[in-house]
């Protein structure tokens, strides 16, 4: 997955959403969906707010696994980095580690960045 292909499909479809109705559940849910999208165009079963089995009270937002149920992706979404969806992110290490951002407070978003690990990819959304 191209990470400035992504970014750019993310960010369109965000700057579609009407002012009035921009609210953080609603961008949030807007990701989810273009994510969900984009796997499956892939040929990718998505499966969203997954936990670990082992882990329950930690989940990511998505998922992306094969015909063989392989985690192929993973995604975590938030306003800025948390430490709760990077310990999300740490389960599936043998998959492609997303961490989605999308505050317009982007000193935020730099401050929150010292919680990412080698590994997980960072996208910042602008809109």
């Amino acid at each position: 997955m191209d990470k400035a292909n992504l970014k750019r499909a993310i960010e369109k479809e965000v700057k579609r959403i009407p002012k009035e109705f921009k609210t953080d559940r609603v961008i949030r849910g807007v990701i989810k969906c273009v994510l969900y999208n984009i796997c499956s165009s892939e040929g990718l079963r998505p499966v969203p707010n997954y936990s670990h089995p082992k882990f329950r009270d930690t989940s990511v937002d998505l998922i992306a696994v094969d015909q063989k149920l392989s985690v192929i992706y993973s995604f975590a979404i938030a306003q800025t980095v948390t430490l709760q969806g990077v310990k999300g992110l740490k389960f599936f290490e043998d998959s492609q580690r997303y961490f989605i951002t999308y505050s317009k407070l982007k000193k935020k978003v730099e401050e929150s960045k010292f919680f990412l690990e080698p590994g997980i990819e960072h996208i910042d959304v602008s809109w």
